[in-house]
């Protein structure tokens, strides 16, 4: 589901200021993320994303529309954030690539990571399997 919270995003459109956004989404967010700064707002069919400054980095939040709260939080990161082991085997994956995208996503209680590694010839994405390995969920042709 969260793959496609954050893939799905090609058919977004743009709050003006929060007068499309729910209350109770509004009320949700100024609870979770008091500090939150420069924040706006874009919505599909089945949830609301909030991006915002917290601390000095860009934070996503996304809200469902048919269920209570937070769905999941992600934000780019450095390679040198991820845990130990999963900056090893990454850099074992890069060969001839590098990374295109890397994010941290937090959902239900867990925590997971999204790395996109290219080369001249193909585009590959991998998902974190715990904080020890990484699962290939696509590869493409460029």
């Amino acid at each position: 589901m969260i793959l496609t919270l954050l893939i799905g995003f090609s058919s977004i459109s743009f709050a003006a200021g929060n007068d499309k956004v729910d209350n109770a989404t509004l009320v949700s967010f100024r609870h979770d993320f008091q500090n939150a700064t420069n924040v706006s707002w874009a919505q599909t069919s089945t949830c609301y994303k909030a991006t915002f400054e917290l601390d000095g980095q860009t934070i996503y939040a996304y809200y469902g529309k048919n269920e209570a709260g937070l769905v999941a939080v992600t934000r780019f990161i450095l390679s040198s954030q991820l845990p130990l082991n999963l900056q090893q085997e990454l850099r074992s994956k890069l060969k001839d690539g590098w990374i295109a995208d890397l994010f941290e996503v937090a959902s239900g209680g867990e925590t997971y990571y999204y790395a996109t590694i290219e080369n001249s010839a193909t585009k590959t994405i991998f998902k974190s399997s715990g904080f020890s390995n990484w699962s290939q969920i696509s590869k493409a042709a460029k």
